[in-house]
């Protein structure tokens, strides 16, 4: 014991404890400079979650520092962790406040999460900016405030002049409230960029269209339709929306108004569209449209008995649409009435002879259901290639229909012309490959297979290339 009260010894032990304090030198500070390495290396290699949570841990052990939470926040943001996000950055506004950038992120990540009003209150408290004008224009419009997504893409053309999908967007919205000042949005959207020349100009003639009868309620419904055509959904609903309001008696635009809610429906809503298409029916039975829509509703609830009925009124309505012929002969196979099927489309041909596509319906369902390939495909196939020769379509067809007939010669030759057209046209390559195996030339089929996934990934024609590979290929090192 007499060891501990020699006062030299006691000196050499507190000495260096004096200097460490002196120094700072302590395990906290040690580890915080270990989460910092590790934070910025999990930053650098874009591993955003890893970083978020050492910054985290950082600002909890040094709460003295500024900026720490934000960064942890940030870096949440963008590893799409949208609650530690909001909760770090929430502690960085109780503690030193935000940066600008800093609440546009914790506006991002409520966003992400769904709340659009706390993003929407967020965001427009900051300074006007692209960033925050843009984020405005992406929250109304998830929000289907039309009024104020015009006022934010008007903001954002002037703040950037260059931005031709402003442009587009807002030749579209105008095109549903203010028509007359649509088509020079939309012109200047198709100047600055052609990808947006045909849609444009199909909305544009919409709109001249409808103007000569001077109603209101048509000129919607007519944009509408445009803008169905392109797979604008949501503004073709409220187009057609604004049209049953105007007149209410319109049982084209409830129908359009129909199959459009049913287009946007989400799961939680299964019979959505169904009241309006009743409506359409009631107020005309005759309307063809009405009679349309609601058989495509019954089609894809599988009643396909219900369909049929609606179809068939809709047929004889119209009786010389090919389309209506079609969609009834599909209705009728999928009911398992094949000959009355194969009527329907040999009528639609009747009606449409020098129309490839009904040629090529015709050998599909011969091919679908194994029906008289030879009888059947095989010249309806050649009628489509006489018809569009050029078509890789009709060319992969014929090819396909000679490969089930082991024609294969024949068949190489137009599966070959149909790829010399169309180089990614992946059904060619899939029945090439098919063609080579059965032929024996296994390495060729090999390739067209393995193109065949690399063209169309995630696809039933990839996954048929797959289980050819596997069943003719016992090495699939190089399989996808």
């Amino acid at each position: 014991m007499d060891r501990f009260r020699d006062p030299t010894l006691l000196a050499r032990v507190l000495i260096p404890v004096f200097i460490i304090c002196l120094l700072g030198i302590a395990p906290r500070p040690q580890l915080a400079d270990q989460l910092r390495q590790q934070a910025q290396i999990a930053t650098v290699g874009g591993d955003h979650q890893a970083a978020a949570k050492y910054f985290a841990q950082m600002a909890e052990l040094l709460p003295n520092f500024n900026g720490l939470w934000e960064q942890a926040g940030q870096q949440a943001v963008l590893a799409g962790d949208s609650s530690n996000a909001i909760r770090y950055l929430q502690n960085a506004l109780a503690k030193d406040g935000l940066s600008v950038a800093g609440q546009i992120a914790l506006g991002d990540a409520y966003l992400a999460s769904e709340d659009l009003a706390s993003a929407l209150h967020i965001w427009q408290s900051l300074p006007t900016s692209i960033e925050t004008v843009a984020r405005l224009q992406i929250t109304h419009q998830r929000q289907r405030d039309y009024p104020e997504e015009i006022i934010d893409l008007k903001e954002l053309i002037l703040l950037q002049p260059g931005n031709v999908k402003a442009y587009y967007r807002l030749g579209l919205l105008l095109a549903i409230t203010q028509p007359s000042s649509a088509q020079a949005y939309l012109l200047q959207a198709a100047e600055r960029d052609p990808q947006y020349a045909r849609s444009s100009q199909a909305i544009i003639q919409s709109i001249e269209d409808s103007r000569s009868a001077n109603e209101p309620a048509y000129t919607l419904l007519s944009t509408g339709r445009a803008l169905a055509s392109l797979d604008e959904w949501e503004l073709a609903e409220q187009a057609f929306i604004l049209a049953v309001q105007i007149r209410p008696d319109y049982a084209e635009a409830w129908a359009f108004l129909g199959e459009a809610r049913q287009k946007n429906a989400s799961n939680a809503l299964p019979q959505s569209g169904l009241t309006e298409l009743q409506k359409a029916w009631e107020l005309d039975p005759n309307s063809v449209s009405a009679n349309i829509f609601m058989a495509f509703y019954w089609q894809r609830k599988a009643r396909y008995d219900l369909a049929q009925v609606y179809l068939q009124t809709a047929a004889d309505l119209d009786s010389n649409n090919p389309v209506l012929q079609v969609e009834l002969g599909n209705t009728l196979s999928n009911l398992g009435d094949l000959p009355a099927a194969q009527d329907r489309y040999e009528h639609a041909i009747e009606l449409a002879p020098t129309d490839p596509v009904y040629w090529r319906i015709l050998a599909e369902y011969s091919i679908m259901h194994q029906v008289q390939i030879r009888q059947i495909a095989l010249p309806a196939a050649r009628q489509a290639v006489i018809l569009a020769p050029k078509d890789p379509l009709s060319l992969d067809l014929l090819g396909h229909t000679l490969l089930l007939l082991e024609d294969y010669a024949m068949a190489e030759r137009f599966l070959l012309r149909a790829i010399q057209v169309d180089p990614d046209y992946p059904p060619a390559h899939l029945h090439l490959g098919m063609e080579y195996l059965f032929s024996g030339k296994l390495e060729a089929g090999r390739k067209e297979l393995l193109l065949t996934c690399r063209l169309a990934p995630d696809t039933d024609l990839a996954e048929q290339a797959r289980r050819l590979l596997e069943r003719y290929f016992t090495s699939l090192e190089d399989n996808p």
